[in-house]
């Protein structure tokens, strides 16, 4: 796969990532949360977590592959890791209204 095509379809995971977590974030702050809504967003969450690790993997291989300024290098992983923060808060968040 191009890097290219790994980017777009990664935006597409990132779009998905966020509409969920901002499903989330809004349910966790009413007074009452839906458990139910969290429990199906927060798998959904998860399940778009691990493809977007999966795209932000390739896309680090054939950036590396393609030999790109290391600024670039770092400049990505700094956009991968905005996303996983976004999940561990959440995921935090979520445990701290089971707990």
């Amino acid at each position: 796969m191009s890097l290219a095509i790994s980017i777009r379809k990664r935006a597409t995971a990132r779009s998905s990532f966020t509409r969920t977590a901002n499903v989330l974030k809004e349910e966790l702050n009413e007074v009452e949360p839906d458990k139910s809504v969290l429990d199906d967003k927060f798998i959904k969450l998860q399940t778009v977590n691990t493809e977007l690790k999966t795209y932000d993997s390739v896309i680090l291989d054939l950036m590396i592959a393609a030999e790109v300024p290391d600024d670039d290098l770092n400049n990505e992983v700094i956009s991968c890791e905005e996303y996983l923060d976004e999940f561990i808060s959440l995921s935090r968040r979520i445990k701290e209204k089971d707990g």
